[in-house]
């Protein structure tokens, strides 16, 4: 459904009119925002999921076939990823790496061939082992990364580009709307959610959530709350 059909459902479903007793619009637009990255963090494993002594999260990115269909929208490549100096730039969509990997040429038979290496990432300690390890140190043919505040630093240093896939931050949705006498229409120039529209319901009960704390309807908040339990 589009923002404004939610916009719609909820003050049906609140049981609001248009004789000013509905959610506000910008207050709804808020709320969109805020339901978009709750979303985002149950589809990557929330920490509130988290039980000692349970491996698992309820979701969890890749977890099923199903979770990666609903999220392959995040998954963002960058076939010749530049490395400068060594590092790579956070993108400003960036949430977390999926797979670095470069392409490592040699002559096979004679011809040249481009063999894909995985950069595997190392932790500080990890790293310090294996730069001060003649036969482990990194090469193009055993790629690392290291991940520090300002990027990637990948080595060794002298590797130009690198195939880069990232996972990032869904985009924020904007309902833009028409302000009437009395009423609003729907705006041109809208931002949809991007996830599949078979979860827009379990957007629209996380609001409904939201809704019921704020204005104390008990029985709204009890409903949207037991959808939620149920892993909606």
């Amino acid at each position: 459904m589009t923002l404004f059909e939610q916009w719609e459902l909820v003050n049906y479903i609140a049981n609001k009119d248009y004789g000013g007793n509905i959610i506000e619009p910008d207050r709804f637009k808020q709320l969109a925002v805020v339901v978009n990255m709750d979303l985002f963090k149950v589809k990557m494993g929330l920490p509130e999921d988290f039980q000692p002594g349970v491996a698992l999260f309820r979701q969890h990115l890749d977890a099923v076939q199903r979770l990666t269909d609903e999220t392959r929208f995040l998954h963002k490549r960058v076939e010749a990823q530049a490395v400068t100096a060594g590092v790579i730039s956070y993108p400003n969509d960036y949430f977390t790496v999926d797979a670095i990997r470069y392409g490592y040429q040699r002559q096979v038979d004679g011809s040249p061939k481009v063999l894909w290496k995985p950069v595997e990432a190392l932790t500080e300690d990890q790293y310090s082992e294996r730069a001060g390890n003649y036969t482990k140190e990194p090469s193009t043919k055993n790629p690392v990364c290291v991940f520090r505040s300002n990027g990637i630093h990948v080595y060794p240093a002298s590797i130009p580009q690198v195939d880069f896939t990232y996972i990032k931050y869904p985009e924020d949705p904007v309902f833009d709307y028409v302000q009437e006498t009395g009423y609003i229409t729907e705006g041109g120039s809208p931002t949809e959610y991007e996830w599949g529209v078979h979860l827009h319901q379990d957007l629209t009960r996380r609001i409904l959530s939201y809704i019921g704390i704020n204005i104390r309807e008990q029985q709204l908040e009890q409903y949207a709350e037991q959808h939620k339990a149920m892993g909606d």
